[in-house]
C-alpha cells in the first residue's frame, strides 16, 4: 500500500522489519526491482520532473526517509507509518541480503566508488 504525495507513491512502511520482510518476500520471486529512499526534496524533484516521478512510482518500495512524509501518511489515515532512515536501512539490508544469500548490484560513474 502506498500514499500518494504530490504525485509520488510513498510506501506505507511501518518499521525497518516490515521493509526487510517485503524485500525478502519480493527477492524470492526472482524478479529485479529497486527501492527508492525518499525525503521531501526527492518528492519535490518528482513534482518537477515527470521521469523522476515515474522512477519513484515504479519502485518496489519507496521508503519514507523523511519525517514529514510519514506524518503526511498518518494524516491520510495510515497510522503506523514510520520514517525509515536510509543509511541505516541500507546497512541492515546488505546484512539481511548477505545472510539470505541474495545478490546486490551497485552502479556508479566513479571508478573509485565501484572499487569500494
Amino acid at each position: 500500500m502506498k500514499t500518494k504525495i504530490l504525485g509520488c507513491d510513498i510506501s506505507n512502511i511501518i518499521s525497518d522489519q516490515d521493509a526487510y520482510n517485503q524485500l525478502l518476500s519480493y527477492s524470492f520471486k526472482k524478479k529485479s526491482s529497486y527501492i527508492t529512499v525518499n525525503n521531501v526534496h526527492i518528492v519535490i524533484e518528482g513534482v518537477i520532473n515527470k521521469e523522476y516521478r515515474h522512477i519513484i512510482n515504479q519502485s518496489f518500495i519507496s521508503l519514507p526517509d523523511g519525517k514529514p512524509l510519514s506524518i503526511y501518511a498518518k494524516l491520510k489515515g495510515y497510522k503506523n507509518v514510520s520514517r525509515i532512515f536510509g543509511p541505516t536501512f541500507m546497512e541492515k539490508t546488505l546484512d539481511c541480503c548477505h545472510n539470505n544469500n541474495l545478490n546486490n548490484y551497485f552502479f556508479s560513474s566513479f571508478e573509485e566508488t565501484l572499487k569500494r
